[in-house]
């Protein structure tokens, strides 16, 4: 993203903190480019990356949602849709079209 979206619909919580006290951690967020959840829990400088405020609460927002959509899942016993539209390994029917 271009700019910070600080003080569009939604942040006035994100914009009035940085206002109040602009400081780095009020501005800026270090996130993982690969989710901690997801095998990136190492803090080198190749998984992070820096985000503004509201760029980064997206960003955990739909984690999140990631999460609770895998928890269901697995509390449910389901798989994911796009488990049934690909053959299973070794499927030798699928391999001769």
């Amino acid at each position: 993203r271009l700019s910070p979206r600080l003080t569009t619909r939604g942040y006035k919580t994100l914009f009035e903190r940085l206002v109040q006290m602009p400081t780095e951690g009020n501005a800026w967020n270090a996130d993982h480019v690969t989710p901690v959840y997801k095998g990136g829990g190492l803090c080198d400088l190749d998984n992070m990356r820096t985000l503004c405020v509201a760029c980064h609460a997206d960003v955990t927002l739909e984690q999140v949602k990631e999460r609770a959509r895998e928890r269901q899942q697995k509390k449910l016993k389901t798989r994911d849709i796009r488990t049934f539209l690909s053959p299973p390994p070794g499927d030798k029917t699928a391999e001769g079209r």
